[in-house]
């Protein structure tokens, strides 16, 4: 079964069109599956790289590296920065996480961080990249 197969199952699979997340999560399962025994580095760009930081945390002995790029702590962090009038309801309406900052200082991989010299997110970078350097 090729990736685009396994796309397009998922995709239009009846359990799937109601939960995205369950979509999403199968098929990290089986791009997983159908690498193990290489050696991966994960790149992940803003939410990509949360996604790669939560992957090499769950899948420690199959993710040998991540890179990230313009990533940030968690989302509760980007919701304080980008929507700050939200932060007295925050609790109540955030269902993601993706909280990195919780998972790196666990990983042994090595990380790249890349991001910018400007702008909210390059800040949010520079948080990620001092609590990871804290773990050493």
């Amino acid at each position: 079964m090729d990736a685009e197969a396994a796309l397009e199952f998922a995709f239009n699979h009846p359990r799937f069109k109601s939960d995205r997340n369950a979509w999403l999560l199968f098929v990290i399962h089986l791009l997983l599956h159908r690498l193990q025994g290489s050696s991966m580095v994960m790149f992940g760009r803003s939410l990509g790289g949360a996604v790669s930081i939560y992957l090499a945390h769950k899948y420690p002995n199959l993710v040998k590296g991540i890179i990230v790029e313009n990533t940030f702590l968690s989302v509760s962090a980007m919701v304080d920065v980008l929507m700050p009038f939200l932060k007295s309801i925050k609790s109540f309406v955030l269902n993601i996480k993706w909280n990195s900052d919780e998972k790196i200082p666990s990983l042994n991989q090595p990380i790249l961080f890349i991001s910018g010299i400007i702008g909210i997110i390059s800040n949010l970078t520079s948080f990620l990249f001092d609590v990871a350097v804290q773990r050493r």
